[in-house]
């Protein structure tokens, strides 16, 4: 008997996220910078996080390109508590052909409008963009030889951040960690800066 188990989102459900810990010069003193010079972004995070960036290529449809993603990976200790898991910094080229802004580019790719519930138009670096999470409402599906045994909804971490890089790419910031995490990631998040 194969049992298998598949957690899949169906829908995007939290309370609305908004940017409260925003970072000064004196929370991130000391902290590490990291520039990405061909997306011309930058961003401070805490010396107890590590960068990692992966290199190599990946294919789809016979097509390769780079790999242009980093990640800050670690723990980060806000008032004793471990918050910080992973963050990722994600490069999306040619993601939005149409030029359209990032609020009707975010429908167009949910199939509907943001919802004010549980998405959130911000600003990132100064430009607009579309804060999902911290959570988001998902079903988990059993399955034992191939049918349906069970079915279960609840919540999953996910915290993402859409921000436009042109009228083209799209940096894909997320972190699906904890909710515990979400001081750190804001803070993280209100450091980003565009060098161009």
């Amino acid at each position: 008997m194969k049992l298998c188990t598949t957690i899949a989102i169906v829908a995007f459900i939290a309370t609305p996220a908004v940017l409260e810990a925003q970072a000064t010069d004196a929370d991130t003193a000391g902290w590490k910078t990291y520039r990405n010079e061909s997306a011309e972004y930058e961003i401070k995070y805490p010396n107890a996080l590590s960068l990692s960036i992966p290199s190599g290529k990946t294919c789809r449809d016979g097509k390769c390109k780079a790999i242009e993603e980093v990640m800050l990976m670690g723990s980060d200790s806000t008032d004793g508590k471990a918050s910080v898991k992973s963050m990722s910094f994600i490069i999306q080229r040619g993601i939005n052909p149409q030029h359209l802004p990032i609020q009707r580019w975010y429908g167009a790719l949910a199939h509907r409008p943001v919802q004010p519930d549980s998405e959130t138009v911000i600003t990132a670096g100064g430009k607009p963009a579309i804060r999902r999470g911290p959570l988001v409402k998902a079903v988990t599906v059993h399955t034992v030889d191939g049918k349906t045994v069970s079915e279960s909804e609840g919540m999953v971490a996910d915290d993402t951040v859409y921000v436009p890089l042109n009228e083209t790419d799209v940096l894909t910031i997320s972190s699906p960690s904890s909710s515990a995490l979400s001081e750190t990631f804001a803070k993280v998040l209100s450091t980003l800066t565009f060098t161009k």
